[in-house]
């Protein structure tokens, strides 16, 4: 099934989550996420600096295999 088709069934189905307030788990959730985000963005920027301060091929090898963990969970 796609998307937009379960998005349509529990239209149909009369189901609204507008104003709903997130649920526990949901919200759990999403702050994992924006945690996992941010550690990505941390490698990512030490990725950056490291290219441009001309870190040798090895070091920037090492930074983006450990990079790699972070996107996956």
């Amino acid at each position: 099934m796609t998307d937009s088709a379960r998005v349509g069934s529990s239209r149909s189905a009369g189901v609204s989550h507008v104003g709903a307030p997130p649920s526990r788990y949901r919200s759990e959730y999403q702050r994992d996420v924006v945690n996992r985000l941010k550690r990505i963005e941390g490698q990512v920027r030490a990725l950056i600096d490291m290219l441009e301060s001309g870190r040798p091929c090895e070091d920037v090898a090492q930074q983006m295999s450990a990079a790699r963990p972070a996107q996956a969970r």
